[in-house]
């Protein structure tokens, strides 16, 4: 199966989106095989994805490691987000799942998140995918998703903060009927290393 890859260009960040095949037996299968696809598109055999003890994805060629990735999928859609200039990155794409968020909300979001965020449908999706990136893009260990990753406010805002470190948002935005967002962790960071 070919299935078109798109390409989009957040900044420093380049994301890859790619339809899940519906042909494959099991979701994870489906998941696994998107991303392998979307790897080997980008960096085309000389990578193997592995995982950092956070569960973090990173490439791994010999004992040279790529860790400026960030991977996403639902049931439709694998991303793969991608910064060669040794900054961490971290990817979210969501479908419309509204009343499962509202049903957490509180769990999740702050008192000030909540006001900001649920004044429009999508604005619960907006915060979550948010709050999904930010962590993803953290990779230092464990957050407390409320208490830990604060939101931009008013939402549309380019910086969020994990613990004092502030994190650039790059995109929040409807992609084919999903959303889609990206974020950058301003850290610098070497991006290949050897074990």
């Amino acid at each position: 199966m070919n299935e078109p890859i798109d390409k989009l260009i957040f900044g420093e960040v380049a994301v890859y989106l790619m339809p899940l095949d519906i042909d494959s037996h099991t979701k994870r299968r489906r998941e696994c095989k998107a991303v392998s696809t979307l790897i080997k598109h980008v960096f085309g055999n000389r990578y193997v994805l592995g995982h950092e003890p956070s569960g973090a994805p990173v490439l791994r060629s010999g004992k040279n490691i790529f860790n400026n990735i960030s991977i996403s999928h639902n049931r439709e859609y694998a991303a793969l987000a991608v910064c060669p200039h040794g900054k961490f990155v971290g990817i979210d794409i969501e479908e419309n799942r509204v009343q499962q968020l509202r049903n957490v909300a509180r769990r999740i979001f702050t008192p000030g998140e909540l006001r900001a965020y649920s004044a429009t449908e999508m604005g619960l999706l907006s915060a979550w995918t948010l709050k999904e990136a930010l962590y993803k893009a953290y990779r230092e260990g464990a957050l407390d998703f409320r208490n830990d990753i604060h939101l931009p406010i008013p939402p549309g805002s380019k910086a969020a903060v994990i613990k004092s470190q502030v994190f650039h948002v790059l995109a929040v935005e409807p992609y084919r009927g999903m959303m889609l967002t990206v974020v950058l962790n301003q850290s610098p960071d070497s991006g290949v290393h050897q074990e």
